[in-house]
């Protein structure tokens, strides 16, 4: 199956706009249980032919399959953000890894989402513990998340999904990777250390993570697509 995804992607590389090579990688996608991956390449296909029941019928049973009602517009306009939020990541997850973040059994108390577009996803994500709540009950959603921060996201969603019996392999041997930027006993080192290992994030010159600067929406988006190949 892996083989299969891997030429598809190759293939639409080269047509990104063949409707009929999306269709199989949709379909294959779909097989293969990635359903948030197969949503994504539908909704292109029905961009491409707003027409198409058969493609609008797929998305409804995708859509209902991951419990996805409706993706608030302003997550589309993620691609374009050069700063990402902890709402903008909180929805990226949400929507991506949907099917494998269960209803939170206690819904977290969380006193400042109400007026956030993304509070659904919030709720989703700290309820998984992939996002924390500050003490004070507050998840700050408009504050803007650091290349640090995003890694340590990340790291929790790995160790999340494997304790649900997805086998994720790093790329890259731990004790190979040097980072010059952050303290070995920071809190943010290891977690950069596993990005680095399953190459869902690179190194700048000097071998530096640069931990305080700011993630783009399509980076972020990028990150959370790679991890989704990675899942067995």
């Amino acid at each position: 199956m892996t083989q299969a995804l891997n030429h598809y992607q190759t293939a639409l590389k080269l047509a990104p706009n063949d409707r009929v090579l999306l269709r199989e990688y949709a379909e294959t996608l779909q097989e293969n249980d990635d359903l948030s991956k197969s949503l994504d390449v539908y909704e292109k296909l029905r961009e491409l032919n707003p027409q198409d029941k058969e493609v609008s019928e797929k998305i409804t049973f995708l859509k209902n399959k991951l419990g996805i009602v409706e993706i608030p517009s302003l997550y589309h306009q993620i691609p374009q953000s050069s700063a990402i939020t902890r709402q903008d990541l909180a929805a990226i997850i949400g929507v991506k890894f949907y099917q494998y973040l269960p209803e939170p059994k206690n819904t977290p108390i969380i006193v400042d989402i109400g007026a956030s577009w993304a509070s659904k996803f919030i709720i989703r994500v700290t309820g998984n513990a992939i996002m924390d709540i500050y003490e004070n009950h507050t998840f700050e959603p408009n504050r803007v998340i650091t290349r640090a921060e995003l890694a340590e996201t990340f790291y929790r969603l790995i160790n999340h999904l494997k304790s649900r019996n997805k086998k994720l392999i790093p790329q890259i041997p731990e004790n190979k990777i040097m980072i010059s930027d952050i303290p070995a006993d920071n809190l943010y080192y290891y977690p950069a250390v596993q990005m680095v290992a399953y190459q869902l994030m690179e190194l700048s010159p000097g071998k530096k993570f640069l931990p305080e600067a700011p993630v783009a929406g399509n980076e972020a988006l990028r990150i959370a697509d790679l991890l989704l190949n990675l899942i067995n």
